[in-house]
């Protein structure tokens, strides 16, 4: 199955996704379930924009491959296995890269599509096409060496685009000349792949990260406002200012704290009692005040 076909089926997807697990666990030999493209619908749900069905379909998906089974063997493939939800890089076992061919390998391609799409059609069948006399293993190698950075697949047009030059011509006969036209011509092009993909990263790193949040988060989701989150040097440097004076001096003295006035040595609560007092006291001389003043209207006391 392929990725793709999973994100078009909506709320089927739930559905399907448990029927091709049901199916698979009915096996008796085992079986390999391969998904081909599987980050169309394994993408990250923390950071990816994905509709409710296909985050419901991933969670199916997530409980049906939560637990080994004897029955089956997932294969997943991708050409970006950075997209995947954490949850399943948690269940992958095994991580196979298939790297880009090397010198060796670029060789053996070029000479296999080069007998697929232009020796056996020139000497086989109804000969079609033709083909000019030239060294073609040397222009094999020749080609492998300035297809460095190419794919597989981008060799394996080169095959179908010679052929395609071949049966255009007016004669029918690829020349050394042609297949170097169509060789320069996917290098060309591969290169400005590589720049539009280049381009897009440096974008992406020139991004201004989003605006500092004002809370402090973590994995688990649980975040605190920074405001609250208490300033402990700030809080406790007064303290441990007038504690190193007093030690220094041998007794306790009476200092003015920076923060509220309060003396050193005296209780918070006698001076929040003190305060009170005062202000029951200013309370009560006004309330005083009031009585013994007559009244704006003339009404006798």
């Amino acid at each position: 199955m392929t990725g793709g076909d999973v994100a078009p089926m909506g709320r089927d997807g739930v559905t399907a996704m448990h029927k091709v697990f049901d199916w698979a666990s009915t096996s008796r030999h085992g079986l390999l379930l391969f998904v081909d493209e599987a980050d169309a619908f394994l993408r990250k749900r923390s950071t990816e924009k994905i509709s409710e069905d296909l985050r419901a379909t991933l969670n199916a998906f997530l409980y049906r491959t939560g637990e080994q089974s004897n029955k089956f063997m997932l294969v997943l493939a991708s050409n970006q296995p950075e997209q995947f939800d954490w949850a399943i890089n948690d269940r992958i076992d095994e991580i196979v890269n298939f790297a880009l061919p090397g010198p060796e390998e670029r060789e053996r391609l070029v000479r296999l599509y080069f007998d697929k799409y232009v020796l056996e059609p020139a000497t086989g069948g109804r000969q079609r096409m033709k083909l000019a006399q030239f060294d073609y293993g040397k222009k094999c190698s020749e080609i492998a060496k300035r297809t460095e950075g190419m794919s597989g697949r981008e060799i394996s047009k080169l095959g179908v685009a010679w052929q395609a030059a071949a049966y255009s011509s007016e004669d029918g006969v690829l020349t050394e000349a042609m297949i170097d036209a169509r060789v320069d011509d996917a290098v060309k092009q591969h290169h400005q792949k590589m720049d539009w993909l280049r381009g897009e990263e440096e974008a992406q790193s020139l991004t201004p990260p989003p605006a500092r949040a004002t809370t402090t988060g973590g994995k688990m989701g649980f975040n605190l406002p920074l405001s609250s989150t208490p300033q402990t040097e700030h809080m406790i440097a007064p303290a441990l200012e007038m504690y190193a004076k007093q030690e220094s001096r041998g007794a306790p003295e009476t200092h003015q704290s920076a923060e509220g006035g309060i003396p050193a040595g005296q209780d918070c609560r006698d001076t929040a009692s003190g305060e009170a007092a005062s202000s029951d006291s200013e309370n009560k001389e006004k309330d005083e005040n009031s009585a013994s003043r007559p009244p704006k209207d003339g009404t006798p006391v």
